[in-house]
């Protein structure tokens, strides 16, 4: 059903030439590959459409969603970067469900290099948010998800997990979306050819 959807109005969306609409279509394209693994063609769809339209909103959907795909293929430079880039934008049009959306992209990235206790403040943060505005995570987010808890519940002790949750849920959100963006411009310099620390 959204194959076919997504379809229909792509045609529309050329057919009127609305750049809009064209962003819009694009993006739900793109979900579409994200749900089944297809990343390049992810990536693809979504940089295609990103400054089509003047939505600011939804280039900041598709900043997140690019960030997504690079993470799946697990190019941890380029997602801080995309993930950094989605942040600010939507810091600036004051969308904290998007604002979470990078913050737990930058805990998936520190429970992949090692940062455990500050990934599961991060994740506890963005767990907040989402509680507030009563956004669920999307199905393609799911995995990131989940292999992050699996990875923090092995990591650390169930004390350490638990002192990282209250630091996280007592964390005032700008200051948490001030040194994810300090974390993710650092993350995108990492040598992903060596390993962390060498």
């Amino acid at each position: 059903m959204a194959e076919i959807d997504a379809t229909i109005t792509e045609g529309i969306a050329e057919a009127i030439n609305d750049p809009l609409l064209q962003g819009l279509s694009g993006l739900a394209r793109g979900w579409i590959h994200l749900a089944r693994g297809n990343f390049d063609r992810a990536i693809g769809v979504l940089q295609g459409v990103r400054v089509l339209g003047q939505d600011l909103h939804q280039r900041h959907f598709i900043d997140i969603y690019i960030a997504l795909a690079l993470l799946s293929q697990g190019k941890i430079c380029a997602a801080a970067l995309q993930f950094r880039e989605s942040l600010l934008l939507a810091a600036e049009v004051l969308n904290y469900r998007g604002m979470a959306g990078s913050i737990e992209g930058c805990g998936y990235l520190c429970a992949t290099l090692g940062f455990f206790a500050d990934a599961v403040r991060y994740l506890e943060v963005a767990r907040r948010i989402r509680e507030r505005t009563h956004v669920p995570l999307f199905s393609f987010w799911l995995p990131h998800h989940r292999a992050a808890e699996v990875l923090l519940r092995q990591s650390l002790t169930d004390a350490e997990y638990s002192t990282q949750r209250l630091a996280g849920g007592a964390m005032r959100e700008e200051d948490a979306a001030n040194e994810v963006l300090e974390r993710l411009q650092a993350f995108a310099t990492v040598d992903e050819k060596k390993p962390l620390g060498s």
